[in-house]
């Protein structure tokens, strides 16, 4: 199986979904579950630092999709089930996660 990096060249993808979910987390938040971050009129939120503009609802972001139809606030406790949920629904998006801004080597989630 082949995918892009994030340079646009394609290789061979040497990890799971599972591992490129922890290897997500890593760079995103360095797996702290509370973490939240500004990013320009939004913010991140949580474990996978999922984002108020798209796909959670933080009440503050104008315009939200909310597209997994939870509270931004759910995503900050420690169980990150509600967490992994709403990662598999960007993953599932086609424009969810760009491989040009994905952290982990040679993902095409």
């Amino acid at each position: 199986m082949t995918a892009q990096n994030t340079c646009g060249e394609k290789q061979e993808v040497p990890f799971s979904l599972k591992e490129k979910g922890i290897c997500l987390a890593y760079y995103e938040s360095g797996y702290n579950t509370n973490a939240v971050n500004n990013n320009g009129p939004s913010r991140d939120y949580g474990i996978f630092q999922i984002n108020s503009k798209w796909w959670c609802n933080d009440g503050k972001t104008a315009h939200a999709v909310n597209a997994c139809k939870i509270s931004c606030q759910s995503l900050l406790d420690s169980n990150i089930r509600d967490d992994i949920e709403c990662a598999k629904r960007v993953v599932r998006d086609p424009n969810g996660i760009s491989a040009c801004t994905m952290l982990c080597p040679a993902i095409s989630l």
